[in-house]
């Protein structure tokens, strides 16, 4: 058990406003109060075989005072103003099942299995009049994920690899009028992989798979593929070559979107796409003379 309060983030507390957007403002709070949190967490793991564990883990965090960020959003001019505010309470619960077998005599295959639930009541403050904007309301997110991991080597580590497939089930609902409920899959797979080539040429890989389903917005039920290859091969200690391909099918997205209860969140970030890369180390020691 963890009891800790802190004060409010000092810049949270400047009493100044950030209009360097107009149609995003930004205002700050300097009656803010002190935050508290309980944090409790407990754990049993055992081992009916040798070759294999179970652990069980329950987490649980209770926040008095916690602040989130409050949204006014002005429809005659279309500018949004948002200011740190205090809700009354935060709390979530997770409870988490791992499930760890070793096959093989010398243990070089793994399957780790795990289960986690987590139960999320939050509360927030918007609104497009001033009377719902001061309004708190509540939200109730609930996860569901399940994961499957197997990895495997060879005896002589000249090669190795890892799957694992997971799918996470996501339902949200906001007390708020007007505020739909969300209930989204995630599913996909990461496999990677390694293997040493001839002439001590490593080769490594990676390939992830993204789908969503499930959400209002037909633009968020999409799939995503994201694969690199990676060739390096060492000269010495000292000197290393290293070829780069990243994000091969080019389907890398710059626009994330994330939909809950609260409402919907879209980022624009500058990345790079597909693109090679030849990078070439060189390490040099430096060793202090001895006197």
């Amino acid at each position: 058990y963890t009891l800790e309060s802190r004060m409010a983030p000092l810049i949270y507390m400047v009493s100044q406003t950030n209009d360097a957007n107009t149609l995003s403002i930004y205002r700050g709070n300097p009656d803010l109060k002190d935050m508290t949190s309980h944090t409790v967490n407990a754990g049993y793991t055992w081992k009916p075989q040798a070759m294999g564990e179970h652990s069980l883990t329950l987490s649980y965090l209770y926040h008095d005072n916690p602040i989130s960020m409050a949204y006014y959003y002005d429809r005659e001019s279309g500018r949004s103003v948002r200011t740190p505010m205090n809700t009354s309470n935060f709390q979530t619960i997770a409870p988490r099942l791992t499930n760890t077998v070793y096959l093989g005599k010398a243990g070089n295959h793994t399957l780790v299995n795990e289960l986690l639930v987590q139960r999320t009541h939050s509360k927030a403050f918007s609104g497009t009049t001033m009377e719902e904007y001061l309004s708190e309301y509540s939200m109730h997110n609930t996860n569901l994920s399940e994961k499957l991991k197997y990895t495997f080597r060879s005896s002589d580590t000249k090669y190795s690899g890892t799957l694992m497939p997971y799918v996470k089930w996501m339902n949200s609902h906001s007390e708020k009028e007007g505020v739909r409920d969300v209930h989204a899959w995630h599913f996909g797979t990461q496999v990677s992989g390694q293997v040493e080539l001839p002439w001590s040429v490593r080769l490594q890989t990676d390939v992830i798979t993204t789908s969503r389903r499930g959400y209002d917005d037909h633009g968020m039920n999409d799939n995503e593929v994201l694969w690199n290859l990676n060739a390096i091969k060492s000269f010495g200690e000292k000197i290393t070559l290293k070829l780069e391909g990243f994000d091969i099918l080019n389907q890398r997205k710059s626009v994330e979107r994330e939909m809950t209860s609260s409402g919907r969140i879209e980022s624009i970030h500058n990345i790079l796409r597909r693109y090679v890369m030849l990078h070439f180390v060189w390490k040099i020691d430096s060793k202090p003379r001895k006197t």
